[in-house]
């Protein structure tokens, strides 16, 4: 069970570079007016949701040995998303508002 260092350091550009597509798309879409606020959020949470299954994806052979079951990495990515998605109900409930960045 070797770890693939490349596909490691590749996970952090991979965000980035989805970051920077996603925040480019939305000031065209806006038309290079600021971005609201909820348009920041939900590229907080796409970024963060694409870095966490990236690594799901990376250490799938290392999960499915842990736990001996080979789709052990869906059920990361699931629960993964399903805490982000906790996190920001937990925001907006608390602050009326999902994130201010």
């Amino acid at each position: 069970m070797n770890i693939d260092w490349t596909a490691v350091a590749a996970i952090p550009v991979l965000t980035l570079i989805l970051f920077c597509v996603i925040y480019l798309w939305s000031r065209g879409v806006r038309r290079g007016k600021p971005l609201l606020p909820l348009q920041k959020s939900m590229i907080l949470y796409a970024c963060l949701f694409s870095f966490g299954m990236g690594y799901a994806i990376v250490f799938q052979i290392q999960l499915a040995a842990l736990v001996r079951w080979q789709s052990a990495w869906i059920v990361a990515v699931i629960l993964w998303g399903t805490a982000l998605a906790f996190v920001a109900w937990h925001r907006h409930r608390r602050k009326g508002d999902v994130l201010r960045l």
